[in-house]
């Protein structure tokens, strides 16, 4: 009889066919005999013997594949050691992971050590007498299948992340470290191992390792296009909205920088824009930024010109720059400032 022996993640190995799927086999038998005998209709005896001798072996073969088989114990409509349950279907959630959308540090670098996580599920057919007790396995490789990233059981023991204690549905964390740099298909082998040490065929699911990443947006800007200039400081408040296709804690820095009518820069080029509700000192004694609301995606600054501001146009260009250093586009504005 043929049984399996051990579990070979790059390959499958299968019990004793018959054993397997017995009712398919058994339909087989019946049709090849049956079609066996019909190419003998009309044909002596001796007719036989000389110009088909192999008939006799092969209906003699069949017959003991559709009696014989694998030993059956008549107490049981299954034959535990000789059996293994089947996976109906599994998944992983998530299938795939923009490594661009986690961040561990101010920036991303291609080097940075990633703590990931997912929930790989299996749900076995009905589990008949015989093979309680049978274990859920998982092993993630890499693409190339040259080194593995973690291995373990599935559980169905209603504690997370399963659900349902004994619904058959089996359920674990897969936690695994890359670095960033790594992209490709990842497989995870799902695969149920009986009490006796047979295994079922690996049930190979895909994880996509991906980079993504998106450059950050601005929109409804807000600030002036004309100024009068007073004897008094003019108080100026600029303010633009800024968001990240990936999440917004993905913002690094929203800033302006600003050009006299000559062209030539401010000396104080970048400007940093905030989005602290105009909390935060960023100037002492006590200049704040004069932000409205905290995390609101709206970055305000406010400014200070002075009468002895000199007039004409100048221009503003705001701009964002997220954790892989990506920019937006610049938002370009100009003020007439009037003496």
């Amino acid at each position: 009889m043929w049984r399996q022996i051990f579990h070979d993640p790059k390959q499958r190995y299968f019990s004793c066919p018959t054993c397997y799927h017995p009712e398919y086999f058994q339909k087989l038998s019946v049709v090849t005999l049956v079609l066996l005998l019909y190419s003998c209709f009309g044909l002596s005896r001796r007719e036989i013997a000389l110009r088909h001798p192999t008939l006799i072996i092969s209906s003699l073969l069949l017959i003991l594949l559709l009696f014989g088989s694998c030993e059956k114990n008549p107490d049981s409509v299954v034959d535990a050691d000789y059996s293994v349950g089947i996976i109906r279907n599994a998944l992983l959630k998530p299938a795939i992971i923009n490594t661009d959308t986690v961040n561990v540090g101010a920036e991303r670098k291609p080097a940075d050590t990633l703590k990931l996580g997912i929930i790989a599920a299996a749900i076995l057919e009905k589990i008949p007498p015989g093979l309680e007790g049978e274990a859920v396995r998982y092993l993630l490789w890499n693409e190339d299948r040259t080194k593995s990233y973690g291995a373990g059981d599935l559980r169905d023991d209603g504690i997370a992340p399963d659900s349902l204690r004994g619904d058959r549905r089996f359920t674990a964390t897969i936690k695994f470290e890359i670095v960033r740099s790594v992209v490709g298909t990842f497989n995870a082998d799902i695969w149920v191992t009986s009490k006796s040490g047979l295994t079922s065929p690996a049930f190979r699911l895909p994880l996509a390792i991906i980079r993504l990443n998106q450059p950050p947006r601005l929109s409804d800007l807000v600030a002036p296009d004309t100024l009068t200039l007073g004897n008094q400081n003019q108080f100026l408040l600029l303010q633009v909205r800024a968001s990240d296709p990936d999440g917004s804690p993905d913002i690094k820095r929203v800033s302006f920088s600003s050009f006299r009518p000559d062209g030539s820069p401010s000396s104080g080029n970048p400007y940093t824009m905030y989005d602290d509700g105009g909390t935060d000192v960023i100037f002492l004694p006590d200049v704040r930024s004069g932000d409205k609301l905290k995390g609101d995606g709206i970055y305000s600054l406010t400014i200070v010109l002075p009468p002895t501001t000199t007039p004409g146009v100048y221009r503003f260009e705001f701009e964002a720059v997220d954790r892989s250093n990506v920019p937006s586009y610049k938002l370009v504005h100009s003020i007439f400032v009037r003496p």
